[in-house]
């Protein structure tokens, strides 16, 4: 490929579901050459929810959408070897990634390689909040995977610090001109999330947050739908608590636009889906249950439901 080219190639690394539609979305806006790089963890239900994703896509009428390259990545010996390949042929290519925080990318980011990260959600919340706060030696710096990068998101960021970094914006515009109008009132989402298996929330903790939840909604029917990293044998206990149980097929984003019947309200603690709802269905209701700070023992993630109260409706738990 000519240096003339490589500045007209763009090149995405993704691990689950949701990075991957981000990656689509930004290849729908840019309209570039592209190359796409997925790694499958060998999890059933992220493997198989990234194969759904990726298929919609396939399948849909934008040529932009099957003019570029997809690799499936196993392993770190054939993502590095992938990815190299890519710093040496194709240097001047843009490289995106959907998480920082990504095991196999540590090599590059010690290294310093310019990339731009897309992973909208918590994850990036995260990240911008630790590369405020963290002050650290010059050798830390050197050493740190903690790698500045830009940024390609739907969040506005005009509340947080990102120095040098250049903030491309997008607003699933490929997404949101697929949804409709149709909703069921009374129908609410809860999205779930692996607090228990994070160790951020104990069983008994998480149960009463949601026993809480519940009383929120009496009366209404509140589907619980599991984050693909929850344990399914709790999903009988959360049942009993009054909630019926959903396990969609495909990430929050898609689910929205392929229901015939969108729910009224979806709800949940702070998940990145409530935010992108917002972006993608204005007209959804969006409430965010906070957890009380003394059972995730910090103080930190007020910084998150700041955020959160931008865009949804915050309902304060009790401990």
């Amino acid at each position: 490929m000519s240096k003339s080219q490589d500045y007209d190639l763009n090149v995405f690394y993704v691990e689950s579901p949701g990075q991957l539609i981000n990656a689509m979305e930004a290849i729908y806006k840019f309209k570039s050459k592209w190359k796409l790089l997925i790694r499958y963890n060998g999890d059933s239900i992220n493997d198989k929810q990234i194969e759904k994703v990726l298929n919609f896509y396939m399948c849909k009428s934008e040529p932009v959408f099957t003019s570029g390259e997809v690799v499936k990545v196993y392993s770190f010996t054939h993502f590095f070897t992938i990815f190299l390949s890519v710093l040496l042929f194709n240097g001047k290519a843009k490289k995106y990634i959907g998480c920082h925080k990504s095991k196999f990318l540590k090599p590059f980011h010690i290294l310093r390689i310019p990339m731009v990260l897309m992973d909208d959600g918590i994850a990036t919340l995260a990240y911008l909040n630790r590369l405020e706060n963290e002050k650290r030696s010059f050798i830390q710096r050197f050493f740190s995977t903690l790698n500045p990068m830009d940024l390609f998101t739907a969040l506005d960021l005009s509340s947080f610090d990102v120095g040098k970094a250049n903030v491309e914006k997008h607003n699933f515009s490929f997404l949101k001109s697929l949804i409709t109008d149709s909703d069921d009132s009374s129908k609410v989402y809860f999205f779930g999330a692996k607090y228990i298996e994070a160790s951020i929330l104990s069983e008994k903790s998480y149960e009463n947050l949601l026993t809480q939840v519940i009383k929120v909604y009496e009366g209404q029917d509140v589907y619980y739908l599991p984050h693909r990293g929850e344990d399914r044998s709790r999903l009988n206990r959360y049942k009993s608590i009054g909630f019926k149980i959903y396990e969609p097929s495909f990430p929050s984003e898609l689910e929205l636009v392929l229901s015939e019947r969108k729910p009224t309200v979806v709800a949940g603690f702070f998940t990145a889906s409530l935010f992108t709802t917002s972006v993608i269905s204005p007209n959804t209701k969006v409430t965010s249950f906070k957890i009380p700070n003394e059972l995730i023992n910090t103080a930190s993630l007020n910084y998150i439901y700041d955020y959160f109260s931008t865009f949804s409706s915050i309902y304060e738990l009790e401990a």
